[in-house]
């Protein structure tokens, strides 16, 4: 089990809790986000013709949908969007595909989620009351799961993906309390 996370009613600056910050990259967001998405399993419903029930086929965890939502208030807010969290989350370099990211939000750590990979991310729009939002959406990210050995003889075997790229008891929020979010460094990942 992921480690527990913060309450979402526990001020920690500025009126801000910390459901309201989000650390994308090992880089704190200055301004205040969203985050929502959720954790299942691939069920495969296999319903008899003509007969009463069904039988279940568990195949395994999807990898979750993230949508993010930003909100970009002051201009520290949105010179930290430009400046320093886009070119993390979409480096503008040639050739190869992005990496995946660290993710700490107490929403998605609680469910063992802690590295996506940005599938979207959108054009900044300015509301009436004047703060700027950026959706960003994504998809958990896995490993690649590794082959399932055998014993001798007994032909070739499936991939098992089993809790791959689940941190277990990954604090949201560990970089608060003294640890850096780069304990849970990608290894492997990237260019």
């Amino acid at each position: 089990m992921p480690a527990n996370q913060p309450f979402w009613g526990e001020v920690v600056n500025n009126g801000a809790t910390y459901w309201d910050l989000i650390i994308l990259a090992d880089l704190e967001f200055v301004g205040f986000a969203t985050v929502t998405g959720g954790v299942s399993r691939d069920v495969q419903v296999n319903k008899p013709k003509g007969a009463d029930g069904a039988s279940l086929t568990d195949n395994g965890y999807r990898p979750a949908k993230i949508s993010i939502t930003l909100n970009l208030v002051q201009q520290v807010d949105w010179d930290s969007f430009q400046n320093d969290l886009l070119p993390a989350i979409h480096p503008r370099r040639k050739g190869g595909p992005r990496t995946p990211v660290v993710l700490t939000h107490p929403a998605m750590n609680v469910l063992g989620i802690s590295r996506i990979y940005f599938t979207s991310i959108g054009a900044p729009v300015i509301g009436k009351d004047k703060i700027a939002t950026v959706k960003l959406d994504a998809i958990e990210w896995f490993p690649a799961p590794k082959p399932v050995k055998k014993a001798a003889g007994k032909g070739k075997t499936k991939a098992n993906p089993g809790n791959a790229g689940v941190v277990e008891n990954a604090s949201g929020f560990d970089a608060v309390y003294g640890n850096s979010p780069s304990e849970f460094a990608l290894e492997g990942i990237g260019s």
